[in-house]
């Protein structure tokens, strides 16, 4: 029995330590896009600043469909069950994903050169967009690959490498503003990211012991990844539909106002996305886990997520309008109040379900709770914009997204036969909300009272990423997770 407890406590640390590293991998590229958003939104227009974003935007999209759903199934996966599938996949596998990449590279393409309202071009969108839209691609892929067979020095390295070098290809635009050539510089390092990704993960597919590898039936992985393909591609469109429809539905001023407001915190998705897989990657190497040992692993999880995104929600919503003149500057002061809607869906990061029902293969209720999310947003977006304007188009994908994961929730009780509040740390959630609201008050008040908004912003974010990190240690000394509620 000890010994049990022993390996648990061992796991638990294991998966929080993989969560850390990969966070920490991922974070380097969060920090440049960061430092970027803020140079250009003070740097360009409105119309020029909302172009620019709405590449990356085309980009995610698109990228996200080329890349089939992938790097998402990867982390179903223990590595010697990979390398098993990889074994079975035939050449017309790979032909049709090939076949799959170019045409979306084409349409990625032709979405640049049909457009035109080209205010930040100089020149025709250059064809290096093709090859830079399919080397990202497949580093994405990669990138899953090399996380599941724990190669976090060369994520590590490579992120390092890669982010001071997009700061650097960017910088190059004071002398100035050229999509073309930036395009040129992105997709050179793209490059050099794809040579040193391939070749790490073919050597690492190599070194895998299949002996290891459990059953593959390849007509099962077939069934999981469809499911696993629509769930992603499916989530990416939706979250990035409502900037669409707005950038066809109105001038690019207010499409600029309105991408600022609904901005995705820095962070915070790279945070969910490094926990949620470690944790099933934890799941994943179990051989025998029972019920109440995922029910853990989700318990533990959230408590982690809860001590990140709470002190994170609590500064955004009280620093709301410092916080937007600061990073985007005063031409962006109209995005306050739909910044402030789509806060309200920062605690949507704390219920960690979505995972478990992906490592039971169960990407049936996975879909069946996206095409909830998809009905629910498209029914209410049009009576709440014409009530609360740009903010009810906001708070029409909030309220899907609680629905969606209150039906996750229901299908993960009913899996493990377990009530929600067996996995779900209530007590401890509601501590954190409590004490991080009323730091984030009473800092607020006194640097608002005392200080510059540039002062406040930045003393306010670190007082509270630090209160924040001393909890996440309080909670992970010595033993795993140590709750203020139950254990």
């Amino acid at each position: 029995m000890a010994l049990e407890k022993q390996d648990s406590q061992a796991g638990q640390r294991g998966w929080f330590g993989n969560s850390a590293i990969i966070f920490v991998a991922r974070s380097f590229s969060t920090l440049a896009n960061l430092a970027i958003t803020i140079f250009f939104a003070h740097q360009l227009h409105l119309e020029d600043n909302g172009q620019y974003q709405n590449f990356w935007i085309r980009l995610t999209v698109l990228g996200t469909i080329a890349s089939l759903g992938l790097a998402a199934l990867a982390y179903t996966y223990a590595p010697s069950t990979i390398k098993t599938i990889l074994q079975q996949l035939r050449k017309r596998h790979y032909a049709i994903f090939v076949a799959v990449l170019g045409l979306m590279s084409l349409i990625f393409y032709t979405f640049f050169r049909l457009d035109d309202s080209s205010a930040p071009y100089e020149s025709p969108a250059s064809p290096v967009l093709i090859p830079f839209f399919a080397l990202f691609v497949c580093n994405i892929i990669l990138e899953a690959l090399l996380t599941v067979y724990r190669r976090f020095a060369v994520l590590l390295c490579t992120a390092v490498a890669y982010s001071a070098g997009f700061v650097i290809a960017h910088a190059q635009m004071l002398s100035g503003f050229d999509l073309n050539r930036l395009f040129l510089y992105l997709t050179i390092l793209n490059v050099i990211k794809f040579i040193v990704y391939f070749q790490t993960v073919r050597t690492a597919v190599h070194r895998a012991d299949v002996k290891e590898a459990r059953p593959v039936h390849i007509l099962r992985v077939r069934g999981m990844w469809m499911h696993v393909f629509i769930y992603d591609a499916t989530q990416i469109i939706f979250r990035f539909l409502d900037k669409f429809v707005i950038s066809f539905l109105f001038s690019r001023d207010i499409s600029a106002l309105y991408i600022a407001g609904t901005l995705e915190i820095p962070f915070l998705p790279t945070v969910f996305t490094a926990v949620s897989s470690s944790a099933l990657m934890h799941l994943s190497k179990s051989k025998n886990i029972s019920n109440m040992d995922a029910a853990a692993v989700i318990r533990s999880s959230s408590m982690v997520l809860a001590t990140i995104t709470f002190p994170v929600f609590c500064y955004l919503f009280f620093f709301r309008y410092e916080f937007i003149t600061f990073i985007f500057s005063d031409k962006y002061a109209a995005s306050v109040p739909i910044f402030a809607c789509a806060l309200i869906r920062l605690p949507y990061f704390v219920l960690n379900v979505p995972f478990y029902l992906q490592f039971r293969q169960r990407g049936d209720l996975m879909n069946r709770g996206a095409a909830l999310d998809i009905i629910l947003t498209l029914a209410l977006s049009l009576p709440m914009y014409y009530v609360l304007g740009l903010q009810g188009i906001v708070l029409s994908f909030v309220i899907s997204s609680y629905v969606q994961l209150f039906y996750y929730t229901y299908c993960t009780s009913k899996l493990l036969e377990l009530s929600p509040l067996r996995f779900f740390p209530l007590l401890n959630w509601a501590v954190k909300a409590l004490v991080f609201s009323m730091l984030a008050i009473i800092m607020h008040h006194l640097l608002k009272a005392h200080c510059s908004p540039a002062v406040t912003v930045i003393a306010g974010g670190l007082s509270m990423v630090a209160a924040g990190f001393l909890w996440l240690m309080l909670e992970t000394k010595k033993k795993g997770i140590i709750t203020f509620g139950r254990n």
